[in-house]
């Protein structure tokens, strides 16, 4: 397996370029958005283009839900590499 990264507020604008950037590199991407179906949908359209994600809703404003976030991608991929 590649490098995992989590990029927040990927379901839109600069995130989602960057979720989509770092997967067209080869990277597993955890999409993250305060609001799920954005991010969803962006690892969606990772995953149909060859590429591994895997998304978590989380508002990152709040300690408890990045604890979530983090523990998520660890479980789920094994590491957080960027």
């Amino acid at each position: 397996m590649g490098k995992v990264v989590v990029i927040t507020g990927s379901g839109k604008g600069i995130g989602k370029a960057t979720a989509l950037a770092f997967a067209k590199e080869g990277y597993s991407v955890v999409t993250n958005d305060k609001y799920a179906k954005p991010a969803e949908d962006v690892a969606k359209e990772i995953i149909d283009k060859g590429g591994t994600a895997y998304s978590i809703r989380a508002d990152i404003s709040d300690p408890t839900e990045v604890d979530q976030l983090i523990t998520g991608a660890n479980e789920k991929f094994g590491r957080i590499d960027v």
